[in-house]
């Protein structure tokens, strides 16, 4: 049982682009309230990285094709003139920055460094 009552979200940037938490986890499981997982190491990667695609296959909704960028965050697909639009581009370091959801501008906004 959850302490909370109810599970995180997974697809949320913080948690999904966050795959050192993810593996943490996975590692740790027998602590948690959860049941046992018996994962390998490259198990254990390769799940991490398919939690943090959960994020952009949530939201991208522009196909490639007519996508002129990428998220830094979740490298979901971008156009940057509908980012602009909806208030969803950053400039930091003398660079614009265009993001898929205010979640993912969010979460740049708190460490724009570790994206440059």
């Amino acid at each position: 049982m959850i302490a909370s009552g109810k599970v995180k979200d997974l697809t949320r940037p913080v948690i999904a682009t966050d795959t050192m938490f993810v593996q943490t986890h996975l590692k740790f499981v027998e602590a948690s309230q959860m049941p046992p997982i018996k994962l390998s190491e490259d198990e254990i990667h390769y799940l991490s990285y398919y939690v943090t695609s959960l994020h952009q296959l949530k939201y991208q909704h522009v196909a490639e094709e007519n996508a002129d960028t990428k998220c830094p965050v979740c490298q979901a697909l971008i156009q940057k003139a509908v980012a602009d639009s909806q208030n969803l581009s950053f400039v930091f370091a003398d660079n614009k920055y265009y993001f898929e959801c205010d979640e993912c501008k969010y979460v740049f906004q708190q460490a724009p460094i570790a994206y440059k």
